[in-house]
């Protein structure tokens, strides 16, 4: 273990199952295609504006993590950079190109108390969206790269 460096994640000073900003998100049903023609629907938040997606999951519980993944939208393809600063929780993160295709699925953790390493994750190219979900979200349902991803709002 590094000098200086703790174990123990830095805590929000405190965190929320349901906040301001979570609510102001609207709800979208994110499929995933197997390349065998399966299927999977699940919901989720969308942060597709400024502020929902500076907003992220920052000061909400892990409880509500574990419930309830983040779409993160773009207007047009970048190479956005994602931290953990007032993240209680461990995420893992799918960064999705236009065509649909994953260009990454990277674990991200809370940032460590007393640790001076703040680390950022991002894609290897421009993307235009992201998916924050639970750890282990993209293992247990056998999501990697060959898996396309595609979102809709529940009224289409």
């Amino acid at each position: 273990m590094a000098i200086g460096v703790l174990s123990a994640p830095i805590q929000a000073q405190k965190c929320e199952l349901n906040n301001a900003d979570l609510t102001a998100m609207s709800k979208v049903i994110v499929q995933f295609d197997y390349a065998n023609g399966e299927q999977l629907q699940v919901t989720a938040k969308l942060a597709d504006n400024a502020h929902t997606r500076a907003a992220g999951f920052q000061r909400v519980c892990a409880q509500t993590i574990a419930e309830e993944p983040i779409l993160f939208l773009f207007q047009s393809e970048r190479k956005p950079s994602f931290h953990m600063r007032n993240v209680v929780a461990s995420l893992d993160i799918a960064f999705i190109k236009k065509t649909g295709k994953i260009d990454s699925i990277q674990a991200m953790l809370p940032y460590v108390l007393g640790s001076t390493q703040r680390p950022l994750y991002s894609p290897r190219k421009a993307v235009i969206a992201a998916l924050e979900v639970h750890p282990g979200f993209y293992s247990e349902r056998k999501i990697d790269e060959s898996v396309s991803i595609s979102w809709h709002t529940p009224s289409e």
